[in-house]
């Protein structure tokens, strides 16, 4: 744990109040999205603007807030920006996932950048998002050595998009 930096001898730490912060923010999402939606927007400057490791937390549930209604994913669609962090990058991704073309480009992009659980949530939120050359990514995923869950998310995925192709040939190369 960081301690908060003005106070070293608080037993308050840097997660914590992040902690705090985005139950918070969920709280007052569940009360007013007009209301929540200017914070969960400064939330993410902090988040993404800060040079500071962070846990996250704040980071997901201000993209979950922001991604309720048409003008809070407006707010998101600049963080798929190239030169947005990894981390916000993908987490706007996933929310914008099957809203914005972007959003799929930017979970292929990245998918070899993060971790297995993040690979996942893509993988799974590709599914919202069919075209050619997701579908090609999907399948390249199915077929290739990764980990299990991943390739079972891309097969599934590819389902939902209706590629029996795709199912078939999977099929093929189990036999």
């Amino acid at each position: 744990h960081t301690r908060y930096w003005r106070d070293w001898s608080s037993d308050v730490c840097s997660s914590d109040l992040e902690a705090r912060a985005a139950e918070r923010l969920d709280a007052l999402a569940g009360v007013s999205l007009q209301v929540a939606r200017p914070l969960a927007e400064r939330a993410l400057e902090l988040v993404v603007g800060s040079e500071r490791p962070t846990r996250h937390q704040l980071l997901k549930r201000a993209v979950a807030v922001l991604a309720r209604d048409e003008a809070g994913r407006a707010a998101l669609l600049p963080l798929l920006a190239p030169d947005t962090p990894r981390r916000a990058r993908y987490e706007a991704a996933l929310a914008l996932a099957g809203t914005a073309p972007e959003a799929s480009d930017a979970l292929v992009t990245l998918h070899e950048e993060v971790d297995r659980v993040l690979q996942l949530r893509g993988v799974r939120a590709l599914a919202r998002q069919a075209s050619p050359s997701v579908d090609a990514f999907l399948e390249r995923l199915q077929a290739g050595d990764g980990p299990f869950e991943v390739r079972t998310a891309a097969l599934e995925a590819l389902a939902a998009h209706g590629q029996v192709g795709a199912l078939a040939r999977a099929l093929e190369q189990e036999d």
